[in-house]
C-alpha cells in the first residue's frame, strides 16, 4: 500500500522545528549537510557469517563485499533483538527496547520517541520508505516521519514482497521525483526470511561446487551447525543452505541494481549508504531454525556497513562491539559534525561511531540484547526443541555482550555465560549445572541489572 503523508506527519512531532533551527540546517537557512542523500537498507534474517567477505566459501554477497571495501565494516555489530519490530525500533530511534518501550512484537512505538525519519524530516529532508514486510512498520508506528511510505498489501500466497519488486517501486518513485535534495530513503528487504523463494537462477550461482562433504564439515566446524539437527541427512541440510544462500545472492543483486539505478538517475554522488541486518536466523544452530526466541550470536550478530560515494568514510574493518542504537547518532554526526549529534533532543542512548572510522579509539561499551515480552512456543517450535541441549526459558530474556564475554539472563530459568574468545559458537555454557561460576558472570549481571533499572525508569507509556 502506498501513502503520501505530505507535511502532516512531520508536523506531528513538535520538537522538529526546535531541532531544525538549533542545528542550523539547510531547511532553516543554515549550512548544508555533508551528504545530499542518506540511504539506509535493512535486511531481515541477515547472518554476518554468510557474507563472502567474512570467509564464507560461497559467492553470496559480491556487491556488499564491494561496498564494504569502500567504507567501514563492523565485524561485531549487534541487533538489539532477534525480533524484527524490537530491533528496527532501536535502529530507527537510537534507544534500546527497554528505553523506547516497544518490547512486544504486537506493540507500538510511542509518539514521544522520535524516529530517524522524523528527525531528518525536521532537518529539511524528503523522507521515503519502501518496505517488503509491512507488519514490521505501520502497525508498530515505525512508518512515522515518512512523507512517502510504500509497502505491499497483505499477500495471500507469500507474506512479503520480493526484493526486486521493492527495488522497482523505489527506483520508479525516485525517477518521478527528480534530483531535489536532500533525501532520506529507507529500503527494507525481507527475502532471507522464510519461506525461502529466491529465483532458481541464484541456486546455481551460489553453490558453484561448494556442496559436499567438505562444505558440510565447514558448516559444522566454522558455523556450529549440528548435523544431527538434519538427522544426518545431508540432502536436507544442503537444501536449506542452498535456498538461504540463494536468497542472499538475490538480495545482493537487487542492492547493486538500486545503486546502479541511483547512478543512472544522477543521484549517486553525495550519497551516504548504511546496510545492516535486522537480525539473524538459526538455520539449525542451537537446534533453532528461525529467529525470535533466543539471543545467540547467529540470531543477533549482523553485518553493518557504512559507506559514502565521495570516499569520506575510509575503508576499514572495525572489530569493536557496537549496537544498532549507535546508527542514528552516527548518521547525524556524519551529516553535520559531532555537534549535530550531541544536540539531538531527546538524546539517544547510542553514540556516534565516527571516531572509529579514522582508527581512533572509543571507550569499550557492552551491547545489550532483549528478547522482549515472552511469547508461547508454537507446536512446531516445541518439536524443534525436543532435541535441544539448552531450552530457552519462558520468561523475559536479556543479554549483554562485552569484548569477550556474553551473558544471557533468563528470568525464572538458568542463565548462560559464554567466553566468545575461546567459544565463539556458544557451545559451552560456563554456568551449566555443576560448573563453578566465573567471576565475569556476576560482573555482567550487575552491569545488566544497573542498565535495565536505568532504562526502565525512562520507558515511555506502553501502547
Amino acid at each position: 500500500m502506498r501513502r503520501d503523508n505530505g507535511s502532516k506527519r512531520v508536523q506531528q512531532w513538535a520538537v522538529g522545528a526546535l531541532l531544525c533551527c538549533s542545528l542550523g540546517v539547510l531547511a532553516c537557512g543554515g549550512t548544508r549537510d555533508a551528504y545530499d542523500r542518506v540511504v539506509v537498507v535493512t535486511v531481515s534474517s541477515l547472518r554476518s557469517d554468510h557474507l563472502t567477505m567474512n570467509g564464507y566459501p560461497r559467492p553470496t554477497t559480491p556487491f556488499l563485499d564491494e561496498l564494504a571495501e569502500g567504507g567501514a565494516s563492523f565485524e561485531r555489530a549487534y541487533a538489539a533483538s532477534a525480533r524484527g519490530p524490537l530491533s528496527l525500533a532501536t535502529l530507527l530511534t537510537g534507544f534500546e527496547p527497554l528505553e523506547h518501550g516497544l518490547r512486544s512484537p504486537e506493540g507500538r512505538l510511542g509518539a514521544e520517541t522520535p524516529t530517524l525519519a522524523e528527525r531528518l524530516a525536521s532537518r529539511g529532508y524528503r523522507t521515503a520508505a519502501f518496505v517488503s514486510y509491512w507488519p514490521y512498520f505501520e502497525p508498530r508506528g515505525l512508518d512515522r516521519g515518512f512523507s512517502h511510505f510504500d509497502s505491499p498489501p497483505e499477500l495471500a500466497q507469500y507474506p512479503y514482497r520480493a526484493a526486486d519488486r521493492t527495488v522497482d517501486a523505489a527506483l520508479s518513485w525516485l525517477e518521478e521525483q527528480g534530483s531535489a535534495d536532500p533525501l532520506f530513503l529507507l529500503l527494507h528487504l525481507h527475502d532471507p526470511a522464510r519461506p525461502f523463494r529466491a529465483p532458481s537462477v541464484y541456486l546455481t550461482t551460489v553453490v558453484e561446487g561448494n556442496s559436499g562433504p567438505d562444505y558440510f564439515g565447514y558448516l559444522e566446524r566454522e558455523h556450529g551447525v549440528p548435523l544431527g539437527w538434519y538427522h544426518w541427512e545431508h540432502t536436507k541440510l544442503n537444501a536449506v543452505f542452498n535456498q538461504y544462500d540463494a536468497e542472499l545472492r538475490f538480495v545482493d543483486t537487487e542492492l547493486r541494481r538500486l545503486r546502479e539505478g541511483l547512478e543512472v538517475l544522477g543521484l549517486l554522488e553525495g550519497t551516504l549508504f548504511v546496510v545492516t541486518g535486522v537480525h539473524g536466523i538459526g538455520l539449525g544452530n542451537h537446534f533453532w531454525d528461525s529467529a525470535g526466541q533466543v539471543l545467540y550470536e547467529e540470531q543477533v550478530r549482523v553485518p553493518m556497513i557504512v559507506a559514502a560515494t565521495d570516499g569520506s568514510v575510509a575503508p576499514r574493518r572495525i572489530d569493536d562491539v557496537v549496537s544498532h542504537k549507535d546508527l542514528l547518532p552516527t548518521v547525524f554526526a556524519l551529516l553535520g559534525g559531532e555537534a549535530a549529534g550531541e544536540a539531538l533532543t531527546p538524546a539517544p542512548s547510542g553514540r556516534s561511531l565516527v571516531p572509529l572510522f579514522s582508527g581512533a579509539g572509543l571507550e569499550p561499551r557492552a551491547a545489550f540484547l532483549d528478547r522482549g515480552e515472552s511469547r508461547p512456543l508454537s507446536e512446531g517450535q516445541e518439536r524443534e526443541l525436543e532435541r535441544a541441549p539448552i531450552r530457552p526459558g519462558p520468561g523475559p530474556l536479556l543479554g549483554i555482550v562485552d569484548t569477550r564475554w556474553k551473558l544471557l539472563d533468563y528470568a525464572g530459568a538458568d542463565d548462560e555465560l559464554y567466553d566468545l574468545e575461546s567459544d565463539p559458537l556458544e557451545l559451552e555454557n560456563l554456568l551449566a549445572e555443576g560448573a563453578p561460576a566465573p567471576p565475569e558472570a556476576n560482573r555482567l549481571r550487575e552491569v545488566l541489572a544497573e542498565r535495565s533499572a536505568r532504562a526502565s525508569s525512562a520507558v515511555p507509556p506502553a501502547r
